[in-house]
């Protein structure tokens, strides 16, 4: 059993609760193809993926904040995409801008709160999402930069 929380996005992003419930063969001694190729194609891990060094920098905006992401990485296959959440569903992130310069990845976007307030950014429970051509990593946290 569990549950996923999820923003569904197109101009405005609404926050989407999923639950789900389904009960598994105990006897099952075959790994379930179905379950292997999910594993298979998980995003790796920060170390996994040799990410050698992640700050962020955050710059107050009128209507939040900008945070621009530095990392460490080898290229993941162009086009590289990263996806910013904050661990707060009050704070939404827009669709962030990339570029690379050698072996640094660098994405900016603007956070906003929900209330449209000023808000607090909690920099350790950050999680940066890089989607690459060839490979996906999850980094979880950002230092100051």
């Amino acid at each position: 059993a569990g549950s996923v929380q999820i923003g569904i996005c197109n101009e405005v992003c609404v926050p989407v609760q999923i639950d789900f419930e389904k009960e598994l063969p105990i006897a099952k001694t075959a790994i379930d193809p179905k379950i292997a190729a999910a594993l298979a194609n998980r995003p790796a891990t920060q170390s996994e993926a040799d990410v050698s060094a992640v700050s962020c920098l955050v710059s107050p905006i009128e209507t939040g904040m900008t945070i621009t992401a530095s990392i460490e990485v080898k290229n993941t296959g162009s086009p590289e995409f990263v996806v910013f959440e904050t661990g707060d569903p009050q704070i939404w992130a827009d669709e962030a801008i990339t570029e690379r310069h050698g072996s640094t990845l660098v994405a900016r976007t603007t956070l906003e709160h929900s209330s449209g307030k000023s808000f607090a950014l909690d920099r350790s429970k950050l999680r940066i999402t890089i989607l690459g051509q060839h490979s996906a990593i999850d980094i979880k946290g950002c230092q100051g930069g």
